[in-house]
């Protein structure tokens, strides 16, 4: 009987958090439907509400709106907070951005430069296949940031990037240059 009545609180438990994530699915997808239409105001309070349930996208929306000042202040602290909680769940567009900020704007963002930390954020985002994300831990290893320089490195995670989407004009110069060794 005591099996019954666990495997009975556990699907009630289960029905419970697929409808809240139900919810928090529906408030993001009319923040963006708001957003779309330029209704900032109201796209920043659906994506509140669905990032306090939870939502990693809303998390990352939120941060995009505090940073840009769409709907509210612009305030790039805050921004960087709900870009490391959808990083910490996740977010591989987050754990790039966050990535990003710890290496090209930190004081806009008011933290220290860190390069150790920002290889982290792209390593991560690069497990989970973010592009950009590789052809940043190339950067790393061409400029010594977070680790040691190493161009063949570079040029492979180079190469990784290219490969999966990613391309700019900088990233084809250096290849250019290295191939010509």
């Amino acid at each position: 009987m005591k099996k019954l009545f666990l495997i009975a609180v556990v699907a009630m438990m289960m029905s419970a958090v697929q409808a809240q994530n139900s919810t928090a699915d529906n408030l993001y997808n009319a923040g963006l439907l708001h957003y779309e239409k330029a209704n900032y105001a109201k796209a920043v309070e659906n994506f509140n509400e669905a990032a306090i349930q939870g939502n990693l996208k809303a998390m990352r929306n939120l941060a995009i709106c505090y940073e840009n000042g769409q709907g509210v202040e612009k305030n790039l602290p805050v921004a960087l907070v709900w870009y490391e909680k959808a990083a910490k769940g996740g977010d591989e567009v987050s754990l790039r951005c966050v990535g990003n900020i710890y290496t090209y704007f930190p004081k806009a963002y008011g933290v220290k430069k860190d390069y150790a930390k920002a290889f982290d954020y792209y390593s991560q985002a690069a497990d989970l296949g973010d592009a950009e994300a590789i052809y940043q831990i190339g950067r790393c290893y061409e400029k010594k940031r977070g680790v040691k320089k190493d161009k063949d490195k570079a040029a492979y995670f180079y190469r990784l990037a290219k490969a999966l989407g990613f391309s700019n004009q900088y990233m084809e110069d250096f290849m250019k240059k290295y191939e010509k060794k």
